[in-house]
């Protein structure tokens, strides 16, 4: 399918701008930018798209390209100064994007892998741990074993205990969400078009081919002005297939299509940060191949950021799926996404704790995402640590009363590989976040670290607590020392292991519930009763995410798009509306 059906090609476009200005038309694959210049000169020249400082055999020569610098500014310029011609190339703005990620000596690719760690050291998952780290983890787990050898009953009450605890706090969360009012979404002002701001949309791409036009209608149908917007799509520069569907759209200019070099770790965070260093929109999203965002979500979140504290550096849009009847599992992960983006995140929002992010339809100041370091480019759960980097540095997040409508896995094997990959990155994100556990306390504080353990921790603690929760209440059971005051320890841990199970049952699946009452989904309220079967499967993914962690820490697991029937979407039973002034 053509997005611009019948136009001329992007190339043609640019060469026929070429001749109308009287300007020599060049590819750019053999030029190497002109390195009398600094990197830095570079970026910023990348950033703005439209030209780049090429050396040559007389000393430099500027490539531009006349779409993106605009044919009647260039002709100004032109008739202004006409001997400047002849030190003036016009190319496409595919080739100076081509020019700029292949070029060592403004490696913008490589200072993009290495943002994060050059701005923040200690913030990046690589290294997966530390040697202090490390050597604290293995005296630990050396003194759980020998306890476990010498104590085995106590040891295994006391973990109980300690896991329950953990536990609790995500239940008291879940319980403060059913208790308070109701969080409304950030409020926001109707700008008028020539108010809006630059706004950048990364896409990132790999074996995406299949489904590539339904993406860009998508995009399409975004209510923005194309003058304002910056979308930027991230291929591998070998997905050959996804290139050739990409170049068949025909895209208009405001597209820019960036084939990343094969450096680094091969991972969506990667793209992301070469797509943000090249970005230049004061405002920044990420869409995945998948999304179906509502028409007015940019629009509503750059009305949102107008009126936002200085310190908001994200807005997390909601997220919902649109096969949610296909299989059990998508009506399962739809009930998780339902508790998830349209009950906890609002109130997480509201009551100002870190907010591990979802993976796509996060809003960015640019500045400030910049200010943080990016994405980790070597985190396979980017979007969840990004949350709590933010937290750690002062910044908020809010929500916005907008939804994107995404694909769910609807066979096991993909949903087991998908949620396989999100352990482990957040087993990443602990790992990062807790290397130096004082500093994570001074920068969140005393409620924030509530907020770190009953989302981080307790999201990778109830995988192993659920099982072992129920494995324990069994063992206890059959062995007849069920609330035996024999021994105390095992009574007391036998009664809050049941009190958790039971209390963190009813209140979970109550959240559930709620969520399915704002965003109704007809017949999934009956399929509440399965849900914690379902949650049993995450303890195979934890068990397989921490294989993968050791073995290969960075490894990106792909996950599959477009082979899911289409439901209709589902809305938000009654949006709360939020403020709204026009400007």
């Amino acid at each position: 399918m053509n997005v611009r059906g019948g136009a001329a090609s992007r190339e043609t476009r640019e060469r026929e701008a070429a001749q109308r200005l009287g300007l020599a038309y060049q590819p750019l694959e053999d030029r190497r930018l002109h390195p009398g210049l600094s990197p830095e000169h570079h970026l910023a020249a990348a950033r703005n798209g439209a030209l780049a400082t090429v050396a040559s055999a007389a000393g430099s020569v500027l490539a531009v390209s006349p779409a993106t610098a605009g044919e009647a500014r260039l002709a100004d310029q032109l008739r202004i100064a006409p001997a400047s011609r002849d030190r003036i190339i016009a190319t496409s703005a595919d080739e100076l994007t081509g020019l700029y990620l292949r070029d060592s000596h403004a490696d913008i690719p490589g200072a993009a892998i290495r943002f994060l760690r050059d701005g923040h050291p200690g913030m990046s998952a690589s290294p997966t741990i530390g040697v202090l780290q490390a050597l604290g983890l293995l005296a630990t787990l050396a003194g759980i074993a020998a306890a476990a050898f010498f104590h085995p009953y106590d040891t295994a009450g006391w973990a109980a205990l300690v896991l329950s605890l953990v536990f609790l706090s995500t239940t008291g969360l879940r319980l403060a969400a059913l208790a308070a009012p109701a969080p409304g979404s950030q409020p926001w002002i109707e700008l008028s078009d020539e108010h809006l701001p630059v706004y950048s949309i990364l896409v990132p791409l790999y074996r995406e081919a299949n489904i590539v036009h339904e993406l860009f209608e998508a995009l399409e149908d975004l209510d923005y002005p194309a003058a304002r917007l910056d979308i930027k799509i991230l291929l591998e520069a070998d997905d050959i297939a996804t290139r050739a569907a990409v170049d068949a759209l025909n895209l208009p200019d405001h597209y820019s299509i960036l084939a990343l070099p094969d450096i680094g770790p091969r991972t969506k965070p990667k793209a992301l940060n070469i797509g943000l260093a090249l970005a230049r929109g004061n405002l920044i999203c990420v869409f995945d191949a998948e999304d179906r965002p509502d028409a007015d979500q940019l629009r509503q979140a750059a009305g949102a950021f107008a009126i936002a504290p200085a310190d908001y550096a994200c807005l997390q849009a909601r997220l919902a799926y649109r096969n949610w009847n296909q299989s059990w599992l998508t009506r399962q992960f739809a009930i998780e996404y339902a508790a998830q983006f349209d009950v906890m995140v609002p109130v997480i929002c509201w009551l100002g704790l870190p907010l591990p992010l979802g993976g796509t339809s996060n809003h960015f100041r640019t500045a400030l995402l910049r200010d943080a370091g990016g994405w980790d480019a070597y985190n396979v759960t980017e979007d969840a640590d990004l949350g709590v980097r933010l937290a750690r540095l002062g910044y908020r997040v809010g929500v916005i009363d907008s939804t994107t409508f995404e694909e769910a896995p609807a066979r096991l094997q993909a949903w087991v590989k998908q949620r396989t990959r999100w352990m482990k990155g957040w087993m990443q994100t602990l790992l990062v976040h807790t290397r130096n556990p004082f500093s994570l306390i001074a920068e969140l504080g005393t409620f924030g670290m509530f907020g770190f353990v009953a989302t981080v921790i307790a999201n990778l603690a109830s995988a192993v607590i659920h099982p072992a929760a129920i494995g324990l209440i069994v063992w206890q059971a059959s062995s007849g020392a069920f609330f035996s005051g024999d021994n105390i320890l095992a009574a007391a841990v036998a009664a809050l292991a049941s009190a958790n199970l039971v209390f963190g049952y009813v209140i979970a699946l109550a959240s559930a519930a709620f969520g399915l009452f704002r965003r109704p989904m007809p017949g999934l309220s009956l399929h509440l009763i399965l849900t914690p079967f379902y949650w049993l499967l995450s303890a195979l993914a934890f068990i397989l995410a921490l294989i993968d962690l050791i073995r290969r820490p960075y490894f990106w697991a792909k996950t599959e798009h477009g082979i899911a029937k289409r439901d209709a979407p589902v809305q938000l039973r009654r949006k709360r509306p939020a403020r709204r002034r026009h400007k």
